[in-house]
Parts: structure tokens; C-alpha cells; sequence
């Protein structure tokens, strides 16, 4: 059976069986997405003979060209029949977007078993059914079947996404998007039938532009064989995960979901992830924080915190938030030396405090951030450091970012955010962001990302 999944993630060539001409039909759409990308694109229609310009043919026989995938859009009576003609043919993989599988019943189990055991007997792999698609920004591949206009694409970058929930993988993708975050893969495994969770963890072990890996999941294809793998995995590369249906109202609604059935208690799934230094998100605003931060910063040799931003009231909320004894790990503003208290004075203004929280105060300036973070990350009492650059004070302007790399190449973890929800606050958390630092709108979730790296630290102590 074909293991490797190159020539679905990056395919050159593919096949769309249902193709439409009419806009807004998911084939309309498949069309015009992968028209989008660098791969040939093959529409299959009997009735019709043209479709965006491409010329439309009967039947997957009736192409010469070899085709590294197809992907089945057609109504679910009709979908077995053309994952024969498409396994027939030799194609290597298929993708079925198409509903109304063991979703909905016996019925739709027997025939999706049916259908993949035949596919998988003649050494074809399918992911779905029941699937959003893939998109690969690495091989600017887009098989998926929501449109660009109503959902943007992220950037490629070093996170690989792995979601049974076709919604949540929309959501995940527009979080990145938003976020200037950048992802490796995009794959939505729908039912799972054939291609599950394991299948893209082996290839995102040694794909080298994968630097983090963000699951949601349903339920486990197989819970002793994904422990064991996100334990040897994780030594290496990030694994957050979002396991939901861990409630009994929630086990119901996967249940009808994607056919899925979320065994087990959250007390012991909790535990077993833990055992294989699993990062484990509440949401999908979780799941892209904590694979943000994990992606770009080193994880801490401790759990010292420190403070640097031209707002002392801000100052004041992060110490709260990093102290607070209602989440775990717990962290802890550090004490900073006094080398680095006696930088800090022959810097900063005379009357600036150069206790933790560093308060630069209104009167900073690039400068003088330059200095303060330098002397900061340069303390041996200082793991991570938690930096807000403020732009709205007088003396401030965006040459500070140009300090940026030279922080980061000081080895330890930074985390960055700028409050106030404006247009300038905003502008300097995406530059932040796109400079290599991890960065948040709100307090909350930068120490929540804190957290993470550090609870990264903890959890490869034990395993290494």
C-alpha cells in the first residue's frame, strides 16, 4: 500500500470528478482553486465540455495523463462508482468531499467500508469522505472546497494542521490568516475512512518545513498507536492538540459529526497525552496560539518571567496573569539582577522604575527599548520575556522593529503583544508577528502562550 503522501499533499496533476460550470457549485469551486495552484487540472463532467476555460472530458478513462489524485464531488449514491473508475484507472490517491457516509448510519458504513476496501486493495488511499480537502501553501496546492473570497488562505510557514472538523479546519486556517501565522499543510480528515491522523503525523515527523503540529480530533483511529508516535514525534517537533468530545453531550455530537465515537474520559486522555508531551488546547484559538509561539521560540529553561513595555498598567495586569494560581504551569515574575538594574538606570529616564515589570514610561524610545530588552534577555534570571511595544507614545516610531532579529538571535523565549485594539496597536503586533516573534492582541493569551513553551519545557524533561 502506498505510505508515502508527497504525491497527495504537492500532486501535479489532478483530477476533479463532478466538475461544474456553474459558480458556486462545489466543483465550480474545486476548479477554480486548483486553478489557483501550480498543478494541471483535469474536470470530469459528462455534460459539459468546457469549465473555466479547461476543456471538460466524459470520464477519468478518458485521460491520457497520469494523475497523482482525484477528487470525487459528486452526490453520495454516486461516489463508489467513481472511486472504482478512479482506482481502476491507477490513480494513487483520491479524496471524497462528499457527505452521507458512516455519518449518518449502518448503512453509510457498510457502503464507505465497501468503497475504501476495494480503493485500498488496489493500493489507492483515500482521505475523506466527508472532507474540506487540503491545501498545501508549500506546494500551492488548494484542493479545498471553500472559495478564496469567503475564506482566506494562510501563508506557508512552519505549522502542519491536522483537523477532523471540516469548520474548525476553515477556522484554523482563517485564525492563521488573520494572524500573519503561516502553515506547512492544511488536511481535513473528514470520516477517516482510510488516511487518518497517524498517516500525516509519519509525514509531518520528517518533512522538514514542518516545525510544529496542530491537531483537532474527534476521537482516536487507534489511542495506543497515536500515543506512541506523538511520544517519539514530540521529542522532535511541537504537538498541540485539540481532543473535544470529552464531555457526554459533546461524545454524542461527534457521534453525528464526522461518525466519530470519543472514548474515554478526559481524566485519562488527559493523562495520556501528557505521557506523550502533548501540548492539549481547550479551542481553536488555543490550538493556533500555543502552536504559534511554539513554532517560533526555543522552550525556556524555566519558568522566570520578565517584562518590558512603555505602559505600567499593563506591566501590573502581566504580573497578575503570570502569577495567578488558577492555571497550570504556573509561572513567576523573576527578580532581576542588579547588573541589570544598574543597566537599566544609566538608560532609561531618571525617573523610569527598573524593578520587574520594566515600565519604559511615555517618554520611551526605540532606544531605549533596544536597551532595556538587551539588558533584560542578557540576565541569567530572566527565561522568557514578555515584550509590549507601544507606538502610540510621542517618541516612539517603527525603527524598534528593526532590533527585533538581533533579540531573537539572544536565544530566549520572547513573546510580544501591543493593547488597545487600534489600528497602530494592531499594525505592531503583525509586525511583531511577521518578524519572528509570537504575537497576541491581549494579555490573556500571551501569558497563555508563555505558558505554553513553558509546559513544553516540563513535559521534554520528562521524556528525554
Amino acid at each position: 500500500m502506498t505510505s508515502d503522501l508527497e504525491r497527495l499533499l504537492n500532486p501535479r496533476r489532478v483530477a476533479v470528478i463532478g466538475a461544474s460550470a456553474k459558480l458556486g457549485k462545489i466543483g465550480n469551486v474545486l476548479v477554480r482553486n486548483l486553478l489557483r495552484s501550480s498543478t494541471e487540472v483535469f474536470p470530469v463532467n459528462p455534460h459539459e465540455e468546457m469549465i473555466e476555460g479547461l476543456r471538460c472530458h466524459r470520464s477519468i478513462e478518458e485521460l491520457e495523463d497520469e494523475i497523482d489524485v482525484a477528487i470525487i464531488a459528486v452526490p453520495a449514491r454516486s461516489v463508489p462508482a467513481e472511486v472504482r473508475n478512479a482506482v481502476d484507472k491507477g490513480v494513487p490517491f483520491v479524496i471524497v468531499t462528499s457527505a452521507g457516509f458512516s455519518e449518518i448510519g449502518e448503512e453509510g458504513k457498510r457502503t464507505e467500508r465497501e468503497m475504501v476496501e476495494y480503493a485500498t486493495s488496489h493500493r489507492t488511499r483515500v482521505l475523506g469522505p466527508n472532507t474540506l480537502g487540503l491545501y498545501s501553501p508549500k506546494g500551492n496546492t488548494d484542493c479545498l472546497i471553500i472559495s478564496h473570497e469567503r475564506s482566506p488562505r494562510p501563508k506557508r510557514g512552519p505549522i502542519g494542521l491536522i483537523s477532523q472538523s471540516g469548520s474548525v479546519q476553515v477556522s484554523l486556517q482563517e485564525r492563521a490568516s488573520e494572524m500573519g501565522i503561516g502553515v506547512s499543510y492544511s488536511v481535513g480528515l473528514g470520516n477517516r475512512a482510510d488516511i487518518s491522523e497517524l498517516d500525516l503525523l509519519e509525514f509531518f515527523e520528517s518533512d522538514p518545513d514542518t516545525r510544529c503540529i496542530a491537531i483537532y480530533l474527534e476521537s482516536f483511529l487507534d489511542g495506543r498507536r497515536f500515543i506512541e508516535l506523538a511520544r517519539r514525534i514530540s521529542r522532535k517537533k511541537p504537538i498541540v492538540m485539540v481532543k473535544a468530545g470529552v464531555t457526554e453531550t459533546g461524545s454524542r455530537a461527534a457521534s453525528s459529526h464526522t461518525g466519530a465515537l470519543a472514548r474515554g474520559s478526559d481524566a485519562i486522555i488527559e493523562g495520556a497525552l501528557r505521557q506523550a508531551c502533548v501540548i492539549r488546547a481547550l479551542d481553536d484559538e488555543e490550538l493556533m496560539d500555543y502552536s504559534n509561539a511554539l513554532s517560533l521560540m526555543p522552550p525556556p529553561k524555566g519558568d522566570r518571567v520578565a517584562y518590558v513595555g512603555s505602559a505600567g498598567g499593563i506591566g501590573v495586569m502581566i504580573s497578575d496573569h503570570v502569577e495567578s494560581d488558577r492555571y497550570r504551569p504556573r509561572l513567576r515574575m523573576t527578580r532581576l539582577s542588579d547588573d541589570t538594574r544598574g543597566v537599566l538606570r544609566k538608560t532609561l529616564n531618571e525617573f523610569a522604575p527598573t524593578d520587574n515589570p520594566v515600565d519604559l514610561t511615555a517618554g520611551s524610545t526605540p532606544a531605549q527599548y533596544d536597551a532595556a530588552v538587551r539588558a533584560v534577555l542578557s540576565d541569567p534570571g530572566v527565561d522568557i520575556l514578555i515584550l509590549s511595544i507601544d507606538l502610540q507614545p510621542p517618541m516612539m516610531d517603527e525603527t524598534v522593529f528593526q532590533f527585533i532579529p538581533e533579540w531573537i538571535e539572544m536565544g530566549k523565549s520572547i513573546i510580544g503583544t501591543s493593547t488597545g485594539g487600534g489600528p497602530i496597536a494592531l499594525s505592531a503586533v503583525s509586525r511583531m508577528q511577521s518578524l519572528g516573534i509570537p504575537s497576541y492582541p491581549s494579555l490573556s493569551r500571551c501569558v497563555r502562550a508563555a505558558r505554553a513553551l513553558y509546559q513544553r519545557s516540563l513535559l521534554l524533561r520528562k521524556v528525554m
